[in-house]
Order: C-alpha cells, then sequence, then structure tokens
C-alpha cells in the first residue's frame, strides 16, 4: 500500500496530475491540513484526516503531560549549556537560565512534536505501507520564533522520522514549501513592519527634544497600549528590538552543547513518542535559541536598558513570557526602571494551563482592566506584582451606548446574528499554530456554519473574521488559507468588514469560540452570547457564576451546537443591561480610563520600585564590563 499525505495546494495539484489509481496499486490519502481537506472534499477524493488517529480528550491528557515535561526538558538543557558553556563571560551573568525562561514556548514545541508524532506514528503502524509521499520539509534555524513552526510542514519532517524508523520508503512532493497565500501574508507583514518603525521613527523625534528620559515606553504595540496612551504626545515608542541580531556561526562551546543535548538521555526520552525519537528536530531550535535570542536579548536589551535608565516606566502589551521578555524584565527590574503590564483580553477572567509557564512573579505592575482580575491571578505572582484597575475604554464606551440606546437593534424585520470567524490562533493545546494546520479547528467551523446555513432565510447572517482575513478593498474574504475554505458559504451570509467597535451594537446575536476580549465587548451590549468553555481556555467556576442569563457557556462543541439550534429554533434573544456584575469586576472601573491612567503614572513615577523585594531575582544580574 502508498499513502499520500497532502497538505499545501501544491501537494493536492500533484496528486491529481500523478492519478494513483492508474497504478493498479492499493493507495491511501491523508489529509493534513483544512486545505487539502477542502480541496479532496471539492474533488470528490475519498480521504482520511491525520486528526482522526488522536481524539480531543487524548490531545488534552498530552497537553497536561507536556505542562511538567517542558519544565523537566528545560532544566535538563539548562543543566547540559551551563555545563558547557560560561554564561557570564557571554552575558555577565552567572547561571543564565535560558530554558527555564522558555517554558512557554518549550510547551508549544512540545505540544506541535507530540500530538503530531502521535498522529503520524500510529497512521503508520495501522496500515504498514511500502511507501509514503509526504510535504517536503522546509530546513532552517533562523527564520522563525523559537520552537514555532511557521510556513513550514512540520507534518514532513515528523512523517520522514516515523517513516525511517519503521522502514518506510519515503518519497516527497516536489519543493511542496509553504502555500503562496503564506507568502503573500509574509509581504504584508513586512509592509506593516516598515510602517510600524516609520511611526516610531516620527514619535521618536517629535519628542527627542522633550527628554526621551521622562516619558514612558511602550514596549510592545497593541490595542490595549494604543487605548490607553491614545492621543499623548510625551510617549517613547523603542525600536531598537525590531531590529534583528546578525545570524552568527555557533562557537566551539555552543557547538559541543547542541551536541551534548541531542544525545542527552533525559531529553531523548522526552521527545520520544510510539518508540519513535524526534530529538532532530530540536537542533535547529537550540542553534536559533543559542544564536538569534541570547544576541537579541542581551545586545539589544541592555543598549535599551542602559540608554533609557531614568525613564518612569516600561509598558508591555502583555506578560514576560519567553527568554527576550524575561531578559528585559529582570534588566529594567535591576536599574530601577519598573516593568508595567497592562491586561489583554480574557487574559484577565479566563485561565489557560498555558499561564502557569508565564513568568508572572516579576517585580512591578499589572494595570488591570477591573478589580477581580487580582483575585485571579494575584495568587500566582506571589506578592511580587501590584495589581492597579484603571478600567477599559473601549468597554466603557459600549456600555454607555447600550445603557443609553436599550434594545434599539430588536425592531427588524430579520434579526441579526454575528459569528466571529476563528483567526490564527489554535484553542485547543497551543498557541501559536498555523490555521492551515489545524483541521479540528476547520471542522468546528464548519459544523458552525453548517448550523447556521439552515436558517438562513430567517436570520440576517453575518461572518465577521479575524482582521488580517479579510480583503482591504471590499466585504470579501481575502486570499488567506483558511477564509479560502469558507467562501462556498458566502451566498448564504455576508461578511462583514468595520470595526468590531462600529458594528458591536447591530447583532441581536453573538457566537464565537471561546470566551476572549469579544466576550466584554459583546456582554458590554446587553445582547445574548454562545461560546464554549474549553477545557485549555476556561472560565473557573466563580467566574462564570457572574454571567448573565443570556450568555450560553458551553462546555463542548456538541453542546455548543446545540445551543446555537435551540436559540435560533426559538428565536428568542432577550437583551440583558440591568446585570453587570461581570463587567464591574473584569472590565471596567470607577471613573475616566484617563484620570485614572493618570493616577497609575503618579505612583509608578513616585514609588518606582520601592517596596519590591530585590533578592527576589531569580539570578544574580550584573552588567558586562
Amino acid at each position: 500500500m502508498n499513502i499520500y499525505f497532502l497538505e499545501y495546494e501544491g501537494d493536492c495539484q500533484r496528486y491529481g496530475a500523478i492519478s494513483p489509481d492508474n497504478n493498479n496499486e492499493p493507495s491511501l490519502v491523508v489529509s493534513l491540513s483544512p486545505m487539502a481537506m477542502a480541496w479532496l472534499e471539492r474533488n470528490g477524493v475519498e480521504y482520511l484526516s491525520i486528526d482522526d488517529f488522536t481524539t480531543m480528550e487524548e490531545e488534552a491528557r498530552i497537553g497536561q503531560a507536556n505542562l511538567e515535561n517542558c519544565s523537566d526538558l528545560c532544566a535538563a538543557i539548562d543543566e547540559i549549556i551551563a555545563s558547557h558553556m560560561d554564561t557570564e563571560k557571554h552575558f555577565g551573568v552567572s547561571g543564565y537560565p535560558l530554558m527555564r525562561f522558555q517554558r512557554q514556548r518549550t510547551k508549544i514545541f512540545l505540544d506541535n512534536i507530540t500530538i503530531r508524532a502521535l498522529r503520524g506514528s500510529k497512521l503508520l503502524k495501522k496500515y504498514r505501507p511500502q511507501l509514503i509521499y509526504i510535504p517536503k520539509p522546509v530546513y532552517h534555524s533562523a527564520e522563525s520564533p523559537m520552537f514555532y513552526h511557521w510556513m513550514d510542514s512540520l507534518y514532513g519532517r515528523i512523517l520522514e522520522l516515523a517513516g525511517g524508523a519503521l522502514g518506510i520508503e519515503v518519497r516527497f512532493w516536489d519543493a511542496a514549501k509553504q502555500a503562496p497565500e503564506a507568502r503573500m501574508n509574509i509581504r504584508g507583514r513586512i509592509r506593516q513592519k516598515v510602517r510600524l518603525i516609520a511611526l516610531q521613527l516620527r514619535y521618536y523625534f517629535q519628542i527627542l527634544s522633550r527628554g526621551i528620559k521622562e516619558s514612558p515606553i511602550l514596549f510592545s504595540m497593541g490595542y490595549d497600549l494604543g487605548e490607553i496612551f491614545a492621543g499623548r504626545k510625551h510617549v517613547f515608542y523603542p525600536m531598537v528590538l525590531l531590529a534583528p541580531a546578525q545570524k552568527e556561526s555557533l562557537g566551539a562551546d555552543e557547538r559541543a552543547a547542541q551536541s551534548a543535548i541531542a544525545s542527552d538521555v533525559r531529553v531523548n526520552d522526552l521527545l520520544t513518542v510510539e518508540g519513535i525519537s524526534f530529538v532532530s528536530l530540536l537542533a535547529a531550535k537550540i542553534e536559533e535559541l543559542l544564536i538569534l535570542d541570547i544576541k537579541k536579548s542581551v545586545n539589544n536589551i541592555q543598549s535599551l536598558v542602559r540608554r533609557h535608565r531614568g525613564a518612569p516606566a516600561v509598558f508591555f502589551a502583555a506578560g514576560p513570557q519567553d527568554l527576550i521578555d524575561c531578559t528585559l524584565f529582570t534588566c529594567l527590574a535591576a536599574s530601577g526602571i519598573p516593568p508595567v503590564i497592562v491586561q489583554h483580553g480574557g487574559y484577565g477572567y479566563a485561565r489557560s494551563s498555558m499561564l502557569s509557564l508565564s513568568d508572572l512573579s516579576f517585580r512591578g505592575y499589572w494595570l488591570s482592566w477591573g478589580d477581580g482580575v487580582d483575585e485571579l491571578f494575584g495568587a500566582e505572582t506571589h506578592g511580587r506584582m501590584e495589581f492597579i484597575s484603571i478600567g477599559s475604554r473601549g468597554i466603557a464606551e459600549i456600555q454607555s451606548v447600550s445603557r443609553a440606546q436599550p434594545g434599539k437593534a430588536l425592531s427588524r424585520e430579520k434579526k441579526k446574528v454575528m459569528f466571529i470567524l476563528p483567526g490564527a490562533t489554535n484553542y485547543i493545546y497551543y498557541w501559536g499554530g498555523s490555521p492551515w494546520t489545524d483541521g479540528k479547528l476547520y471542522r468546528f467551523v464548519k459544523q458552525s456554519l453548517d448550523v447556521l446555513k439552515r436558517y438562513s432565510d430567517e436570520y440576517d447572517i453575518i461572518i465577521r473574521p479575524h482582521g488580517k482575513m479579510l480583503s482591504a478593498r471590499n466585504d470579501t474574504l481575502s486570499y488567506f488559507p483558511f477564509c479560502e475554505l469558507y467562501k462556498e458559504y458566502l451566498p448564504f451570509f455576508r461578511v462583514e468588514s468595520r470595526s468590531f467597535k462600529e458594528i458591536v451594537h447591530e447583532p441581536d446575536l453573538f457566537l464565537f469560540n471561546y470566551p476572549t476580549t469579544i466576550l466584554l465587548q459583546a456582554l458590554a451590549t446587553g445582547r445574548p452570547i454562545a461560546t464554549v468553555n474549553y477545557p485549555m481556555y476556561y472560565m473557573p467556576a466563580a467566574v462564570r457564576s457572574l454571567l448573565p442569563d443570556n450568555v450560553y457557556l458551553a462546555d463542548s462543541e456538541d453542546r455548543f451546537f446545540d445551543i446555537m439550534n435551540e436559540v435560533l429554533r426559538k428565536g428568542e434573544f432577550p437583551v440583558n443591561t440591568a446585570d453587570g456584575r461581570f463587567l464591574e469586576k473584569y472590565g471596567v472601573h470607577h471613573g475616566s480610563l484617563e484620570e485614572n491612567m493618570d493616577n497609575a503614572m503618579v505612583k509608578i513615577k513616585e514609588r518606582g520600585m520601592k517596596g519590591f523585594d530585590r533578592e527576589d531575582s531569580r539570578f544574580d544580574f550584573r552588567w558586562p564590563q
């Protein structure tokens, strides 16, 4: 038997060209991505999905086990690096915990590898083919963030290793690299980055004469920081960390460390699935860690902190989640500059097991929307962080309009139902997964649209895609892998391209896949909401008990589809603008955002790092001479 693994559009086209049925050999077609699934369905080809070889329960168990495994893997690698490299010579830091600060990305790496490896190994062992065709991996070490596999066939790498270990002949689809849509996205991101750098330069020269040291520094932009600093001139947007480190070769010590890691028994055990070792997939990422992340962290961060030691604070749109973040937070605290993080959407009322890997025990401040965030996350900071509630301008504005015009949308002949199309986030077991490599997400959205299609005559059904999935020219889906799969549904729905804030008061019912920022925004309108409370991204019982009755929080995808059918069949969309307990606790704060922010800045400037235990530092940081 031959097995044809299809992932990218090019793989599918080549499969169609070779006509394997004419070879009189039994064959099996296996889809590795939503793009392949859609192509096979359009062309009437019977296939298996690689996702079917693990259940969501099995994936959840693996994901939970990897929480502990990633800490063990990081500890083992750090021990090996410390035994081969003089970190004080490199960074002026003794015992620099490189991998300990990479636990979250290591968890992503392990999930990416172990779950895909289990699927592939189980499939190959079940069918025992003589020959497999797989996507050609793109081997590189310095083109993607640490432990993320973007624009590459990770399945190709895994199946190559698994096939070789099982004695199966492996052939590649010629030059089957990333899809053209992905390359278009890269060019778009480059243009966006250039515009951002130009904007930062303009702000830099605007305030240079006023004295940068008196201006708060915004390290990472996002709607969070944009909202609280809107219209303020005395803000410095640093660009020092946008410049990538120069690619260099590994030194003798670094090569020795890399070789020791690849042969270490503990490391191999943690990267062995179904008796097959996938430790070689770690080699390029360790090289990336040693060459790019360390040098980018040390050189650029030290430059930034040294130049702005007098800055009153450095603001972040998220907390320290990787080596670069943790290094920067530690350097800032050691230099007396308070690091300040700003609440990012659901990162205040919903929980994820990934949060346990984030370093929330830094010394500094957390600006939260509501007082409830301290109750939910304060225990994880071990008292090393001070929470300051400032509210959210966007949530407060939506709530204000909703109270002034209750039930405005209910007078139409056809009620509006809005389905928020998921973007590039894999909601099952890890963050950072590419949308075109997640068949389960594809099936979830497709099944949601199938339910909505039944009611397309009765309701005005709107699809609101993630912003990156929209065409800039008109209200259509862009040429983006995930969007291409759903264009067949467009005769039944319409696509909405306006900003969410512009249209948030129009729908009579909101539907989306997990309780992220959209939950608060939709909740502020008083309209009913249906979403899913996933085990790996969920609201605890004490939090969900504050939700009003017109919010339907399903504990499974099947229950979500049942709720959709029940609500749409009944046609009743109760508005609730009276019960605001959830918003008051997790989304808003008394007083205006401007006043609250000014008071917070005064407090941070006056107190700085005073009162935070300096002995709390995780290692002895000393500036290199």
